[in-house]
């Protein structure tokens, strides 16, 4: 398979052209069949960068290719690699994702997700008991939102699919690990059990932060088994009433004796702070845009990379605020001093228009941010920035 960048890895999996990086595919194949050949291993090592030598390649599934029977082929589709495993002397045919991320796992659909959750919400919204770590944006909070939420924030998660095939609520765990990972942060599959049931509910409730699915309705009778159930059936959630309360942080407290004026904004579920009239946390007007997406029809590659961007911009302000609050951040990755040149710039990371939208954002995420802070999420993302650093450092000397 072709080994493509980070960012190749993203505009492959936000496009659904079917030729994008094919010249890669190329220079694959045109290296294994000069290996065949017995050429030299300069002269292979040579065609990597030389994208214009196609030879005779055939793609694959051609009337050409099968009547060639070539031992290598171009994939009709650059998003999947397609082989062959022989298992009893049969061929069985395999394809496997050219670009993956950290807590992509399955064939599930965030699509599917959002409207599950999203369409009941839409027709008859219900509110939310009010939670600091979940219902950001009021008692009114998009359910995809709160899920979101949930993930982030390391809660017990229950999805119940009853009379549902198993499947179905695997793969809504699956969704909702990649939902929060955004193929950024990790450390969610690891606690996922896509099925269980009564039987393993001892072992299930010794785990912190799960993420589970069932298909008994004798689930939804113990909330204090779970703090979010989502019933796929009825495309509703629940926060349990036996949901431990947020702490107050050093953190929080912090922001609040050094920012008095922003102090209202903290918390303030259910007041004007942070409901469509005054969306400071941007999430109504993220869940609106995704909507809008999805009515379109504009794929599940690029509903993926929204949320991607969206996971990306909360870590970026998750930094913004540490360095607010205690004047450094773990997550912030870059230099200290402006490079020669640019002495008349400062700053870096997330930027706002002025310092009081800062304040209000921050305000308006300090508590998720705050309940993201002490999870394995968090600790996980730090040592990849921290690795990041010291690849960059050693690279500079």
């Amino acid at each position: 398979m072709p080994k493509l960048s980070l960012l190749e890895r993203y505009l492959l999996q936000a496009s659904d052209n079917k030729d994008l990086f094919v010249e890669k595919f190329e220079q694959m194949i045109q290296m294994r069949m000069a290996e065949d050949r017995g050429e030299p291993p300069n002269t292979i090592a040579n065609m990597g960068g030389s994208p214009e030598r196609r030879g005779n390649l055939l793609r694959n599934g051609t009337k050409a290719h099968v009547q060639a029977q070539s031992t290598y082929s171009i994939p009709r589709d650059t998003h999947e690699f397609e082989t062959r495993v022989v298992y009893n002397g049969i061929p069985i045919p395999i394809k496997v994702p050219v670009a993956i991320s950290p807590e992509t796992v399955g064939d599930f659909s965030l699509i599917q997700l959002i409207q599950t959750f999203g369409d009941p919400h839409a027709k008859s919204p219900q509110p939310f008991a009010l939670h600091p770590h979940l219902t950001t944006a009021g008692a009114y909070t998009h359910p995809i939102i709160v899920l979101a939420n949930a993930v982030l924030t390391q809660k017990r998660i229950i999805f119940l699919g009853h009379n549902r095939p198993s499947g179905e609520v695997a793969e809504a765990v699956l969704a909702a690990c990649a939902l929060a990972s955004g193929g950024i942060l990790r450390g969610f599959t690891r606690h996922a059990f896509p099925y269980t049931d009564l039987s393993k509910i001892d072992d299930l409730l010794k785990v912190p932060g799960f993420i589970a699915g069932v298909t008994n309705p004798t689930f939804e009778n113990h909330p204090e088994w779970w703090d979010v159930l989502c019933d796929l059936p009825t495309g509703r959630m629940k926060i349990s009433n036996r949901i431990e309360s947020a702490p107050v942080t050093e953190g929080l407290a912090q922001f609040q004796q050094q920012n008095p004026a922003y102090a209202n904004f903290v918390g303030s579920v259910g007041n004007s702070a942070n409901t469509a009239s005054g969306d400071y946390s941007g999430d109504a007007a993220f869940m609106a845009d995704v909507l809008r997406s999805v009515a379109a029809r504009h794929g599940e590659g690029v509903i993926r990379a929204k949320w991607r961007d969206w996971v990306e911009k909360f870590t970026r302000i998750a930094a913004a605020f540490e360095e607010t609050v205690y004047g450094a951040s773990a997550l912030y990755i870059g230099v200290e001093e402006a490079e020669p040149g640019n002495e008349s710039v400062s700053g870096h990371g997330y930027v706002w228009p002025d310092e009081a939208s800062k304040l209000k954002e921050l305000a308006a995420g300090v508590m998720r941010i705050e309940g993201w802070r002490n999870t394995r999420s968090y600790f996980s993302f730090k040592q990849v920035r921290s690795s990041i650093y010291m690849k960059v450092l050693s690279n500079i000397n």
